[in-house]
């Protein structure tokens, strides 16, 4: 099963996630039935919807969880939305990120999602 997470501020995730995996660390009879790590299982099947433009921090969420599990998301025509050309400007424009991180952002992983 893969899972999307949308309109939930990719940033938030590296802490959620460090929560999470400290939290199994400490009480790993609550969830017996965990094999891994929660942030395992995050890598492995959930995708995070991103919105660069409102995300400022979209550069730092990259280098905490990697470049796989983020996908481009857009809240257009939303009233406080970028007009849809300005949508991916801090990812293309961005000199932290890689060539390769900049194309599965924005295209390859949500393909990934398909199958």
């Amino acid at each position: 099963m893969k899972v999307i997470f949308v309109e939930m501020g990719a940033a938030q995730a590296p802490w959620w996630l460090e929560r999470t995996d400290s939290h199994f660390e400490k009480l790993p009879y609550l969830v017996p039935w965990l094999k891994m790590k929660p942030s395992d299982y995050f890598r492995r099947q959930v995708f995070l919807g991103c919105e660069p433009y409102h995300d400022t921090l979209i550069e730092t969420t990259v280098e905490c969880l990697g470049d796989d599990n983020l996908v481009l998301t857009s809240d257009y025509p939303h009233w406080d939305a970028l007009h849809p050309g300005s949508q991916t400007k801090a990812i293309v424009e961005s000199s932290r990120l890689s060539e390769k991180s900049k194309r599965k952002i924005l295209s390859e992983n949500a393909s990934a999602i398909l199958q």
